[in-house]
């Protein structure tokens, strides 16, 4: 992506904040750039930044734990709010578990719009910056990691060390299972064209050819059957319901989990295998408030 367009989705995303309306602009508090984008990269991969909110708005309470109670990720409307649909504005919460990356104020509630817009311009453009290098990276990551948020790839290396998740990435070959039943469930909610459609067949073939009963999946936030009383096999795509990995495995007692990081038309789907390891126990989690996964 080009430095000037860029700069374009900051400045689109700084103006919705200050016109606000919403709850979920105007629970914004801060914004803070990172990454090749504030070291003055001209071609950068993506923008990043932290966004720091008011967690205690009574919107936000209500709404955290109704996705909570869904498994679903309750800063996904954050996102959109800020972000609408531009998905190389890479958006991260919590500016405490950066607090080892240098960060740029880019916003900051109170200010003038047009205070952000000239920090943005005063970053000198630099040939020379390039992306960070990657740290956090051990083999079982090496083909999604460049796609997961470094703090998330720090904390799975960590629990994974810890021997309380098993990690392993796979590649998940392109068909389509030999069972009918769900069809109808795939076509409603995903074109034929969709990468997601392309993902969830993928998945389904791989679960169905390790004789899995595919009424015992959770399919990307729903289950693939309405009917089944218990869902052990858990399915999520562009980390949307990652977070509930914890919940599913701590409270459902789920057998796996597949995270088809960032699907696609075309090309190799390659995916997290996430089950529990042998020092996971369903009476708590070894990580304090603040962590991914909580």
């Amino acid at each position: 992506m080009k430095r000037a367009r860029a700069t374009e989705l900051l400045i689109e995303m700084l103006r919705r904040v200050d016109a606000g309306g919403t709850w979920q602009l105007d629970v914004i508090q801060e914004l803070h750039l990172f990454g090749s984008y504030a070291r003055g990269a001209v071609e950068p991969g993506d923008v990043d930044v932290v966004v720091d909110f008011d967690h205690d708005r009574s919107e936000w309470n209500q709404h955290f734990l109704e996705s909570f109670s869904y498994g679903k990720d309750p800063h996904a409307t954050l996102r959109m709010a800020l972000r609408g649909r531009a998905r190389s504005l890479s958006l991260m919460f919590g500016k405490d578990r950066h607090d080892d990356i240098p960060m740029l104020l880019l916003w900051r509630r109170g200010e003038h719009v047009e205070q952000a817009i000239a920090r943005i311009h005063a970053i000198a453009p630099d040939s020379a910056a390039t992306r960070a290098e990657r740290d956090a990276m051990p083999d079982y990551l090496r083909g999604v990691g460049d796609k997961l948020p470094r703090y998330l790839r720090r904390e799975l290396v960590a629990l994974v060390d810890d021997e309380v998740l098993d990690l392993a990435e796979i590649v998940l070959p392109e068909r389509t299972p030999s069972a009918t039943w769900f069809e109808e469930v795939i076509r409603h909610r995903w074109s034929a064209t969709s990468p997601l459609r392309r993902a969830a067949l993928a998945v389904l073939a791989h679960w169905e050819s390790r004789d899995v009963d595919l009424a015992q999946v959770h399919l990307h936030g729903t289950d693939l059957d309405v009917y089944s009383s218990s869902t052990p096999y858990c399915a999520g795509f562009h980390l949307r319901y990652f977070k509930a990995v914890r919940q599913c495995f701590v409270d459902h007692g789920d057998q796996e989990w597949i995270e088809v990081v960032s699907p696609t038309r075309r090309g190799p789907l390659q995916a997290l295998l996430v089950r529990r390891g042998r020092n996971f126990t369903t009476s708590g989690w070894p990580w304090s408030d603040g962590s991914y996964f909580t």
